[in-house]
């Protein structure tokens, strides 16, 4: 009787996300089996989370899905949770009004109609990351790791600033999986590029995130994820 597969249990935003990965994740990774938990919307500032309660928080929906897929904790071999950055570590100073509803994201700054909303959502979301970021495991032993897409997956893999609608992302998500999809190891050498890797380790990376304006700028530390040493035997 074979060995069951241990799971890389995936925490993304929404189903664009899943769309875009879950192939090339699959094959990266083939001797695991890979579970996409899609949030629909962005965990880190919804209504309920703090930054105290961030790991519980995050560890009651992880413990829901895994309920009901009846994963035991010893199934998982890791969690790995991926968010977009949204320009969220930005000084408050550089959220700036404008006339018009809605968000506009720069490279140096932002632009809305609602600028203490967004510095409070900003503020929010750094703080619960921030906690997220310390948090090694979830429940008691399982190995947790959160990585970014500035500003987001869309401006990472595809280089588009502008905003799209729900039809335009699952175009691009398409066609980003049939061009990996059969050569995951392009994926690899794209997300350690240069063009959009963040050098050195986990903790420095996420200490470069939260600088000046890079969050809304081109970046991602996911090259991390495949050179984490428990992971290497399911490649």
């Amino acid at each position: 009787m074979s060995k069951a597969k241990k799971v890389i249990f995936v925490i993304v935003e929404g189903p664009t996300d899943e769309y875009a990965l879950s192939s090339v994740l699959k094959q990266i990774f083939s001797s695991a089996e890979v579970h996409f938990h899609v949030i629909h919307g962005d965990i880190t500032t919804e209504d309920a989370i703090t930054a105290n309660n961030a790991k519980s928080y995050v560890a009651k929906r992880i413990a829901a899905e895994m309920k009901k897929y009846a994963y035991k904790e010893s199934d998982i071999l890791q969690i790995v949770h991926l968010i977009d950055t949204d320009g969220a570590f930005i000084p408050d100073n550089l959220v700036k009004a404008r006339k018009e509803k809605g968000v506009q994201y720069f490279e140096d700054h932002i632009e809305t109609g609602e600028v203490k909303y967004i510095q409070e959502r900003n503020q929010k979301k750094s703080s619960v990351v921030a906690s997220l970021c310390s948090t090694g495991k979830m429940k008691s032993s399982i190995p947790y790791s959160i990585y970014y897409f500035s500003r987001n997956m869309e401006h990472v893999l595809h280089n588009v600033e502008t905003e799209l609608t729900d039809d335009q992302k699952v175009a691009l998500a398409d066609a980003f999986a049939d061009r990996y999809e059969e050569n995951p190891m392009d994926f690899v050498a794209f997300i350690e590029s240069e063009e959009v890797a963040v050098p050195g380790g986990y903790t420095q990376t996420w200490t470069f995130i939260r600088e000046g304006t890079n969050s809304l700028n081109r970046h991602s530390n996911l090259r991390i994820l495949f050179e984490q040493e428990n992971l290497k035997g399911t490649d």
